[in-house]
């Protein structure tokens, strides 16, 4: 979904599984389109310089579950007849 005004735009995309953290997100828009994945967003909050240090910890915390969801996804260690994984 497309959120904002003017200049300012944003989307919320649900739903991303671990595995699917380091995938790429194309949002076409009215212009354009942007592709981008969770991993990006967390680089650019702890390279950007602006990002509060509660930020900065959540995207340490979501790099390091994305690590050890592709240890899990690749191990064999899931049951792939869950539908949720």
């Amino acid at each position: 979904m497309l959120y904002g005004k003017n200049a300012s735009r944003w989307v919320r995309i649900r739903g991303i599984k671990a595995n699917e953290l380091e995938d790429n997100f194309t949002v076409t828009f009215e212009g354009g389109s942007v592709t981008y994945n969770a991993m990006t967003y967390c680089y650019n909050a702890l390279n950007g310089g602006s990002a509060s240090a509660r930020l900065q910890n959540v995207c340490k915390a979501l790099y390091q579950f994305a690590e050890a969801s592709k240890v899990y996804y690749t191990s064999g260690s899931r049951d792939d007849s869950d539908p949720d994984f």
